[in-house]
């Protein structure tokens, strides 16, 4: 992977819980839409931005972390799915649910194949690759959790600094944030675990760093503070590596 370049992200005041927004791709280009104030603000790769709807008064504009889609002229488009510990989820015969809100049972035919207990509260879908499952944590550190499915044998567990609320994949390829004492882009191979590379970024990412593929461009957001509060958000676009 390689860094294109970073840039910042033109918001007057910035707090991350307004900056976890939506890389959007339109007419060939990339446009990231964030909350500002009571708007919704679009930026566009050259650094120009522009206010694409500003709730009436009255209206509650969610925050971004709810939006799925974002357009000219109109609210948001929200998400009506939300983590929750009474999921069930079905692959063939195989059933997974939770037994607590860190702890996970997974059944065929209503026998128990395998348990497992991860750390934090699961803020993804699980999901499945192959003979492989995933799911991201955050809170209490954060965890990216890779298990192959007829075993429960986990075949990574990746502490990210609590940003997995979301990533981007390509074929068996996973883009993750992590958070150490420095800011990475992490790339890992859904067949086995493997972590085939990790390219540090500037600042720091944050649970409520954004992050999405387009064509062959990452696109992820990570913060610069100066003493508490956050200085600068950073649009950052990385080349990935292909085969």
């Amino acid at each position: 992977m390689r860094l294109i370049e970073s840039v910042t992200i033109q918001h007057e005041n910035p707090w991350e819980p307004e900056l976890d927004g939506l890389f959007l791709d339109r007419n060939g280009g990339v446009k990231f839409c964030f909350m500002e104030g009571w708007s919704v603000v679009a930026q566009s790769e050259d650094g120009s931005k522009e206010v694409w709807y500003t709730a009436p008064e009255g209206e509650r504009l969610e925050m971004p972390y709810h939006w799925t889609g974002a357009a000219k002229g109109v609210s948001p488009m929200l998400r009506t799915w939300w983590p929750s510990d009474t999921e069930i989820y079905y692959f063939e015969d195989y059933t997974i649910s939770h037994t607590s809100q860190w702890s996970y049972i997974c059944k065929k035919a209503k026998e128990t194949v395998w348990k497992f207990k991860g750390y934090a509260w699961r803020y993804t879908t699980i999901e499945r690759f192959g003979e492989n499952i995933y799911f991201g944590t955050a809170g209490q550190g954060g965890y990216f959790y890779l298990l192959h499915l007829h075993t429960g044998a986990p075949l990574l567990k990746l502490k990210t600094g609590g940003t997995v609320n979301i990533y981007a994949r390509r074929e068996n390829r996973l883009y993750l944030l992590q958070q150490e004492k420095k800011a990475y882009l992490v790339c890992i191979d859904l067949n086995d675990g493997t972590i085939l590379e990790r390219l540090e970024l500037p600042g720091k990412a944050h649970q409520d760093s954004a992050i999405r593929l387009i064509g062959d461009t990452i696109h992820c957001v990570t913060f610069t503070y100066k003493g508490g509060p956050v200085k600068e958000a950073l649009w950052n676009r990385v080349e990935r590596e292909t085969e």
